[in-house]
């Protein structure tokens, strides 16, 4: 009976270690619906950063599950340590000092969108003077605009919490402007057959990046990761995903 308790014993210690050990092998990513960066497809995450994560983490021998959550959770899940890796992020300052980035993944940029008939074009700052701006946030995107309307103080903001507000509200003229990565935009655009909207100009190029936490339990699989990612990096893999879905790919 006693060398059948130790055998036990011993078994249930072996199995907890390997819990452990499978589990501190893991990255656990988060994303949020932002088409065409990520989004759910058949109740699983999708998209081009899902498919570089994807094959990072099999070249770097990391188990890796993505989940889809709204914004806010995900950046909380991350802050609090539930999950260890958020994306597609836009750096800034304040992200700094919860997250650690990867080098750049993708060149996109940020701009105005407009009613096709109102004939506006976006050249200069002073063509905001007196524009209602729809914007979706809280985000990057909202950071920066709000960053700009502190400056500038001549033009008002609508924030909504989702992108597809903004452009409904441009379609029907109860707002003047969208502020919004050109990609999303024109994605939101296609996918709800939103009519009379028009991309009307460049304020910004952003590059998107994986933003990781900065617990130190997780750092040493986080440097097998990025490592990892550099590799595949140089050998086109992630230009390759990002091109596949009409992306551009970060120098």
């Amino acid at each position: 009976m006693r060398k059948l308790i130790v055998a036990c014993v011993l078994l249930l210690v072996t199995s907890i270690g390997v819990q452990a050990s499978e589990e501190a092998a893991s990255l656990r990513f988060v994303t949020q619906d932002f088409p065409p960066f990520s989004y759910a497809e058949n109740g699983k995450a999708a998209g081009p950063f899902k498919d570089i994560a994807d094959a990072v983490c099999k070249e770097a021998g990391l188990e890796c599950p993505v989940v889809v959550l709204p914004w806010g959770r995900a950046q909380d899940l991350v802050r609090k340590g539930g999950a260890d890796v958020l994306f597609p992020i836009g750096w800034n300052k304040d992200r700094g000092e919860w997250l650690r980035p990867s080098s750049a993944v993708v060149r996109t940029e940020y701009g105005f969108f407009a009613n096709a008939g109102s004939g506006y074009t976006y050249a200069a700052e002073e063509d905001l003077m007196g524009r209602k701006i729809g914007v979706y946030g809280p985000s990057n995107t909202s950071h920066l605009l709000h960053t700009l309307w502190k400056r500038l103080k001549w033009f008002t903001i609508d924030m909504r919490p989702d992108s597809e507000s903004g452009f409904f509200k441009l379609g029907k003229r109860r707002v003047d402007l969208v502020f919004s990565n050109v990609d999303v935009g024109k994605a939101i655009i296609r996918q709800n057959g939103i009519q009379d909207v028009v991309y009307a100009g460049t304020y910004q190029s952003v590059e998107y990046v994986f933003g990781f936490t900065l617990v130190d339990s997780k750092q040493e699989y986080i440097n097998k990761f990025l490592v990892a990612f550099e590799t595949l990096k140089k050998r086109g893999v992630v230009s390759k995903v990002l091109l596949g879905y009409g992306l551009h790919p970060a120098p």
